[in-house]
């Protein structure tokens, strides 16, 4: 669990130093910039985080909301998800070799589950639910 909010910790850190913070007063442009973390899910096996990330788009004057995986001893992070749109409901496979979540893309009836390896690969749609899908299990 330390090594978890430690992961979080550093990366809600932004990249200016202590020092620099003193310098400088941050921006409303630079504070929007930073990424909002939440939903953050440990492994089965107690390796790996996975949570997402909510940054404001200003394109489309929307959030965008993305997976990111990191290990919990803080020694890899990666973005799991890159589409605009909303990814959200992150859930792990029993084996921890599989990330289950919800899904906006386009085409397709709301929101749908979608499912990722996490050593990597492109993320998989499951079928269709008609009404929608949120917050899917294993």
């Amino acid at each position: 669990m330390r090594s978890l909010v430690s992961v979080v910790l550093c990366l809600m850190i932004t990249a200016v130093s202590p020092s620099q913070a003193r310098k400088k007063v941050m921006t409303f442009e630079e504070f929007v910039k930073v990424g909002w973390i939440s939903q953050n899910v440990i492994s089965p096996d107690g390796q790996w985080v996975v949570y997402r990330v909510m940054q404001r788009n200003y394109e489309t004057n929307k959030l965008d909301k993305d997976l990111y995986l990191s290990r919990t001893d803080g020694s890899l992070t990666r973005q799991l998800t890159t589409h605009r749109g909303g990814d959200s409901f992150p859930t792990w496979s029993p084996d921890s070799k599989h990330i289950l979540f919800v899904s906006s893309r386009h085409g397709q009836k709301g929101p749908q589950m979608w499912e990722i390896p996490v050593d990597g690969g492109e993320a998989q749609p499951l079928p269709e639910v008609c009404t929608g899908a949120v917050m899917p299990q294993y």
